[in-house]
């Protein structure tokens, strides 16, 4: 019995040593940064068989010269809820008054397009007679109105300047 016990001992300081000896090497390894040239024991693997960068892909899209316009989201229900919200917010505090919103809601109902976050990643911008309303990608995001004015980003696009190629 007492054998027993003793055994049960001696493996359970195995076990232990052996977790904290693994514990260990995980920890060097993360701080040497080493990790892909170690195999899972922690033998260094030769050069032939370490794990190897992904191959770069094809970004001939992302950066060709010809941009698709994307429509600006007319329906209210498909926006962010935190959007929803800050929206509903400017109104009220900015005193958005209702033939503003009848300037706004026939302007939007003409679908009009915008530039993508890869063309204007500082957002767009359209000036009213009494408002501007700014936005990033297909998203309405903000507005100022002649009540509580404000600028334009520095390098965001007019969209009565932009065209779409």
């Amino acid at each position: 019995m007492a054998r027993w016990m003793a055994c049960n001992i001696i493996a359970s300081l195995c076990q232990r040593m052996l977790f904290t000896r693994k514990r260990r090497l995980a920890q060097w390894m993360q701080q040497k940064r080493h990790w892909k040239s170690f195999s899972s024991r922690g033998i260094a693997l030769p050069p032939d068989r370490r794990k190897k960068p992904p191959p770069l892909r094809k970004l001939r899209k992302l950066f060709s010269p010809i941009r698709m316009p994307i429509k600006i989201q007319t329906d209210y229900r498909k926006y962010p809820n935190a959007i929803k919200h800050h929206l509903t917010e400017r109104f009220r505090d900015r005193q958005f008054l209702l033939p503003m919103a009848q300037e706004l809601a026939a302007w939007l109902q003409t679908r009009p397009s915008a530039p993508n976050l890869l063309e204007s990643p500082a957002g767009w911008h359209k000036n009213f007679s009494s408002f501007t309303v700014f936005g990033e990608g297909e998203f309405l995001k903000t507005l100022f109105t002649i009540y509580s004015p404000g600028r334009p980003r520095k390098s965001s696009v007019d969209l009565d300047r932009w065209h779409p190629q």
